[in-house]
């Protein structure tokens, strides 16, 4: 009776044990398939409302004359952005952030000041916050109009279910702004050095939006704004390109070339 009782305890012992071991490798497995930046950072916002948010955010602002650029990396929280089967167990989120946390690196290596809208963890609440987790178009201005930027700049990834040969980077600047001319300029840089990095994928546009069809984070942008549409995660090309880490580096650093040849910097 007690060597079986023995034997029972020494099994019970070793399958609670395995149970952990298998615990630990699913959620080392989650980690890094789930958030391809450091574990701590995930990604972006939702659909715009009409109810309109106050900020109050206070945030220390740089005032040494450096222009400061203000990245917001796309969708996020409950908001996954877009998806096709060619990106796996990721989404548009992933990407999105993955691609802001390294223009942040390069922009900061290139002498200019950054911020993000948000860092994936968390992001600014209105006081009239709606208590939802998505961070929605409007909430992301209002933040942007309580800093001192020099610069708004969007990260997105396109997704075009009706035709898979669609893909490519597309930049979007707003017209009929105060700062559509800026917008362009800035856009055009941007476009021009990422060609010159990647001159072996589908070349990148600059396109100006009429000023109702824009994104609303650049049509009400408080300063010089662009979207970038890194690539369409239906586009199985632009899908391998944009899980490729050497891929999102480059796009990254010809960003934020870009964006310091527009700033003299």
């Amino acid at each position: 009776m007690k060597l079986t009782e023995g034997n029972t305890n020494v099994k019970k012992r070793a399958f609670i044990a395995l149970l952990m071991l298998i615990s630990l490798l699913l959620g080392a497995c989650r980690s890094t398939v789930a958030v391809m930046a450091d574990p701590s950072d995930g990604a972006g916002r939702g659909t715009p409302s009409e109810r309109d948010p106050e900020v109050t955010t206070e945030t220390a602002e740089p005032d040494d004359g450096i222009p400061t650029i203000c990245i917001d990396p796309g969708h996020g929280f409950d908001d996954v952005g877009a998806w096709s089967e060619y990106i796996g167990e990721l989404h548009e989120k992933d990407i999105n952030l993955e691609v802001a946390l390294l223009l942040r690196r390069e922009l900061e290596a290139r002498g200019l000041h950054v911020v993000l809208t948000h860092d994936g963890e968390s992001f600014p609440k209105a006081d009239n916050d709606d208590g939802n987790n998505l961070f929605r178009p409007q909430e992301r201005i209002a933040y942007a109009r309580t800093l001192k930027i020099d610069y708004y700049f969007s990260i997105h990834s396109d997704s075009y279910d009706g035709d898979s040969s669609v893909g490519g980077t597309r930049i979007y600047y707003s017209a009929g702004t105060a700062h559509t001319g800026e917008s362009s300029r800035a856009a055009e840089k941007i476009r021009d050095a990422i060609n010159a990095a990647l001159p072996d994928s589908k070349k990148t546009v600059a396109r100006e939006m009429s000023f109702d069809d824009a994104y609303y984070v650049i049509r009400e942008a408080p300063v010089p704004s662009a979207l970038i549409e890194v690539g369409f995660v239906t586009n199985s090309t632009d899908a391998r390109n944009m899980l490729d880490a050497a891929w999102r580096a480059a796009v990254a650093a010809a960003v934020a070339d870009g964006i310091a040849a527009y700033f003299g910097a």
